[in-house]
């Protein structure tokens, strides 16, 4: 299934939902897609996954962590993984522990309520985006 973005470059804020069994290949191309994105140091990104099931392995989640890093740059980058699951839990946390350096801070949480509030997002404003943009 297809990962949705939605950036909104006034507040520098990315968000980004997957639904569905998601790829390594559909991942990959999300990632490509940031290219084009006016992306600003400081950007905080939701990646709301709660409805997703990923199920990368080790080598795959490396081969994803140095390309990011190049979409990204010098920039710092701030994410907050949102899966209630156990597994998605697991491959999100696996994420955060090989991609979080001083410039790129990954944080997974089962609660969407504490991931907006790590972003400094408003929760309800924050629901209704995700539901927009995945209708």
């Amino acid at each position: 299934m297809p990962i949705f973005k939605h950036y909104d470059a006034e507040c520098n804020v990315l968000y980004e939902a997957g639904s569905g069994v998601v790829t390594l290949a559909e991942l990959v191309a999300h990632r490509n897609s940031l290219l084009s994105l006016p992306i600003r140091s400081g950007i905080r990104c939701f990646a709301e996954y709660s409805r997703a099931k990923v199920d990368l392995d080790y080598q795959q989640m490396l081969s994803l962590v140095e390309p990011t890093k190049e979409v990204v740059g010098d920039k710092e980058f701030k994410v907050a993984i949102h899966t209630e699951d156990d597994h998605g839990f697991g491959i999100a946390r696996m994420y955060e522990t090989i991609h979080t350096d001083d410039q790129y801070d990954a944080e997974v949480f089962r609660s969407f309520g504490e991931a907006c509030k790590w972003l400094d997002l408003p929760v309800n404003e924050t629901q209704q985006l995700f539901e927009r943009l995945m209708s």
